[in-house]
């Protein structure tokens, strides 16, 4: 039986080669920090969300995205004031660019949520998939993984950016890269550099998501100033959990 849903709050769109820009609460939230500010300053507009029986409001794993197949986590919803929050991947749009804020499932629903993910996006007219997170050994500020060579070859050399992380890519983010490689779409990972924090490994690293930021608008040709970057970032950081 199916445990994941999509609900359409806009009506559905039917893109031409369009790209997703995707990320999920992860290693120093440098990803989710990244996409955050790009939907802010893009005012891209929420048209779905995806629904799980397996998406914790409180997780029992530290980091979210190292789950475990023992420990469901805390099923649920937020609340606030006069306001319910049911957690949910939410697809927002801006021209032909969509943009995916992902959550992280428990351990018996990540295959799940990532197949329903990435065919939503098949669906809808997604050429390629560039997903933002972070790594934390050492290299070059900006690394690439891809699912096939010939995307490594083309943004070394129109963005220059290298191959530069082994290793594995956990969670939602890592999965819908899998997926989509299953489904023959182009997928890549743009990885920042950070310095893990042991006691906390989603802490943010502002800076390090500010340098990823300015790589995926140099590589989708907006025209964003980031001179805002921490500004926005640090008045939205409240609203940077795992919901």
């Amino acid at each position: 039986m199916a445990t994941a849903w999509i609900k359409y709050i806009d009506l559905k769109p039917n893109l031409n080669q369009a790209v997703a820009i995707a990320a999920s609460p992860g290693l120093r939230s440098v990803g989710i920090l990244s996409l955050e500010y790009l939907i802010h300053k893009l005012k891209a507009k929420l048209f779905a969300e995806l629904y799980s029986a397996h998406f914790p409001v409180v997780y029992e794993t530290a980091p979210s995205y190292s789950t475990q197949p023992r420990v469901y986590g805390c099923i649920g919803v937020l609340v606030d004031t006069g306001e319910v929050k049911i957690p949910s991947v939410k697809f927002y749009i801006y021209d032909n660019i969509v943009l995916v804020r992902g959550y992280q499932a428990n351990f018996h629903g990540q295959w799940e949520v990532a197949e329903e993910t990435v065919s939503l996006l098949q669906d809808i007219g997604v050429r390629r998939i560039i997903a933002l997170a972070a790594y934390g050994v050492e290299g070059s500020q900006i690394c690439i993984a891809a699912v096939r060579e010939d995307l490594i070859k083309e943004f070394s050399s129109k963005y220059m950016v290298n191959a530069g992380y082994k290793g594995p890519l956990m969670g939602f983010t890592g999965l819908i890269l899998g997926l989509a490689y299953i489904k023959n779409m182009d997928a890549l990972c743009l990885l920042s550099r950070t310095t893990p924090n042991p006691e906390d490994p989603e802490d943010p690293d502002p800076k390090s998501a500010q340098i990823l930021t300015g790589k995926i608008v140099e590589i989708l040709g907006l025209n964003i100033d980031l001179s805002d970057f921490m500004d926005v970032v640090s008045r939205r950081l409240t609203h940077i959990d795992k919901s």
